[in-house]
């Protein structure tokens, strides 16, 4: 088995004048010697973008053998409004092989913010991922949408194949995001969201927002449930706990 190691801020090495490259580096363990890793694979970015702040491993977008990855640029921005960049690596027999950067397509504050890409919402047997463009506790302004590629024989789209753009401000929709385990037996995993501000409620009383599986052409912003908090709670969704079936 290998490993990803990633360090967004700082760096192993120095490039003059520049810092805060980020970089992510991967391991596996080491067939000859059998007492250790051995560095099979590393990328980095460019100064001050702070590439693998957080990593999200893909289980196989192309439906191959090989898991993928997608590491978030944290300090990325455009200077125009848009903060926050992906990097999307194809795994290969021989280590990740970069394919292309994702920026936002919706109206956000922050693109990755939250991401997941644990499971198949479709059913199809492809890898999907979600990322989210939202504020933060720390800071709870702006608009909030959600963004969902689904994977292919051909990979991820460079756009998402559908979205849920919030235009209310401060909502926080999508501070966290995560795919789960089919629930209902239909095949098709599952979406579960956090919004911490939500419409007509307390700051921060928060709100878990689950959406089943769907294919993609019935994929819908309408949550099938939804749990809300009150005042002087701690806001819900914090973390989540699938449990097994018997």
């Amino acid at each position: 088995r290998d490993f990803c190691l990633s360090r967004g801020l700082g760096d192993v090495y120095k490039r003059q004048g520049e810092s805060n490259h980020g970089r992510i580096a991967m391991y596996e363990w080491s067939a000859a010697s059998q007492t250790g890793y051995d560095l099979i694979w590393n990328a980095s970015a460019d100064h001050e973008e702070m590439l693998g702040a957080s990593l999200s491993v893909i289980d196989s977008m192309y439906g191959n053998s090989h898991s993928d990855l997608v590491a978030l640029q944290s300090n990325w921005t455009d200077g125009a409004g848009s903060d926050g960049r992906l990097s999307v690596f194809a795994g290969t027999p021989s280590g990740l092989v970069w394919e292309f950067n994702l920026t936002e397509s919706t109206d956000g504050t922050y693109f990755g913010r939250s991401m997941s890409s644990g499971g198949d919402l479709n059913g199809d047997g492809y890898g999907d991922f979600v990322v989210s463009n939202t504020g933060s506790e720390s800071a709870p302004i702006g608009y909030s949408a959600i963004e969902v590629f689904y994977g292919s024989a051909s990979g991820f789209s460079s756009t998402p194949n559908n979205e849920i753009q919030v235009l209310s401000q401060g909502r926080m929709f999508g501070t966290v995001v995560e795919i789960i385990d089919d629930i209902n037996n239909d095949g098709m995993d599952e979406l579960i969201l956090q919004e911490l501000a939500p419409l007509g409620g307390a700051l921060l009383s928060g709100k878990v927002h689950l959406f089943h599986g769907t294919p993609m052409e019935d994929f819908t912003s309408t949550a099938n449930w939804t749990s809300e908090g009150s005042m002087n709670q701690r806001p819900v969704s914090y973390t989540h706990l699938t449990l097994p079936t018997s």
